[in-house]
C-alpha cells in the first residue's frame, strides 16, 4: 500500500514540473539572449563608391570593405561616427536615424565628416541607425604636348548626377574628377600661329573627342607650329 501511495505522489509531483519553472538547464535564457543593455547602433554603406565608418571612442570599424557593422552602445556613453570616402570616392550623404524606446524619432546630421550618433543621454534600448551614400569617382587630366600652343575645354553632355562646372578648362584647370558614367567631350583649340595635332594616350583623332568616364584616364593634347 505504501509502495502505491509513494508512486501516486511521484506522478502528482512529476507532472506539475511539465514546464521548468525558471530556467531549464542547457535550455534558453531569454536574458542572456537579449545581450546586454544599451543603445544599438548599426552602420549601412550605400552606393558604386566606397568609404568607411569610424566612431569614437572604439567600437564601429566598418573599412572599405564592410556594408554593415551593429554594436551596443553602453548606457550613459556618447558615440561618434567619422565618415570618410576612399580616394576614389565621394561622400553623397550620410545621416542618423533615431527611433527612441517610446515610439518617437529624430535624425541627426554630419557635420563637417562627423556625426554625434549616440548621445550619453540617449535610453537604453534606443535605436539608432546610420546610413551613408558613396559614389565612385574617376580622374581625367589633360596633358599638353609639342611646340605649338592651345586650350582644351570639356562640355559635360552627361552628369550622371555630378552637376558642376566643366570639370577641364585647361592650361588653367587640367585635372576633373568624375563620376562613374558621366561624359564630358573635350574640345581642343590651337592659339594663333598653332596647329592641333591630334590626341594621345587615352584620347586619340584629331578633333573633339567624347570620353566615357568608367575609370581614370590620361589625355595628350598634341599642338604644333602653324
Amino acid at each position: 500500500m505504501t509502495h502505491g501511495i509513494n508512486a501516486l505522489l511521484l506522478t502528482v509531483a512529476l507532472a506539475g514540473l511539465s514546464a521548468c519553472p525558471v530556467v531549464c538547464p542547457g535550455g534558453p535564457n531569454p536574458e542572456a539572449d537579449a545581450g546586454p543593455p544599451g543603445v544599438s547602433l548599426t552602420v549601412e554603406k550605400t552606393g558604386d563608391g566606397v568609404g568607411s565608418f569610424r566612431s569614437d571612442p572604439d567600437g564601429i570599424d566598418c573599412d572599405d570593405a564592410c556594408e554593415s557593422q551593429s554594436i551596443t552602445v553602453a548606457p550613459g556613453t556618447a558615440m561618434s561616427l567619422r565618415v570618410e570616402p576612399s580616394r576614389n570616392a565621394n561622400l553623397i550623404a550620410a545621416l542618423c536615424g533615431v527611433t527612441f524606446p517610446d515610439g518617437s524619432t529624430a535624425q541627426r546630421e554630419l557635420v563637417d565628416d562627423t556625426i554625434a550618433a549616440v548621445a550619453a543621454d540617449d535610453p537604453v534600448d534606443t535605436i539608432v541607425t546610420c546610413h551613408a551614400e558613396f559614389r565612385a569617382v574617376h580622374t581625367l587630366q589633360v596633358f599638353f604636348s609639342g611646340e605649338g600652343s592651345g586650350s582644351v575645354v570639356g562640355t559635360l553632355t552627361d552628369q550622371g548626377g555630378g552637376g558642376g562646372a566643366p570639370r577641364i578648362d585647361c592650361p588653367d584647370d587640367c585635372i576633373g574628377a568624375y563620376f562613374l558614367g558621366e561624359i564630358d567631350t573635350l574640345t581642343p583649340t590651337p592659339e594663333p600661329g598653332s596647329v592641333f595635332l591630334g590626341w594621345a594616350i587615352d584620347c586619340g583623332g584629331t578633333g573633339a573627342v567624347e570620353l566615357t568616364m568608367d575609370e581614370d584616364k590620361d589625355c595628350e593634347a598634341r599642338f604644333g607650329p602653324e
